[in-house]
């Protein structure tokens, strides 16, 4: 035999309300994650690149040929 419990109306309403919020919170947490990791790839990428072009700088700044004495 089953038995169910009788939830107020009130408290019902009450319960499905938090859970809602707490979907709600949860869920802009999870954008912050998604956004703080996106920034940190995004920085990532950028010293990577402001690297690789150092480096090219850096190549090609060398002693050009007609001004390398014989």
């Amino acid at each position: 035999m089953r038995t169910e419990l009788a939830i107020p109306m009130e408290l019902s309403e009450e319960l499905d309300n938090e859970m809602k919020k707490n979907k709600r919170e949860h869920h802009r947490l999870d954008l912050e994650t998604q956004t703080h990791d996106l920034s940190a790839e995004i920085n990532r990428a950028g010293h990577v690149v402001s690297e690789e072009i150092k480096k090219a700088m850096d190549t090609g700044s060398g002693p050009s040929p007609e001004n390398t004495p014989e």
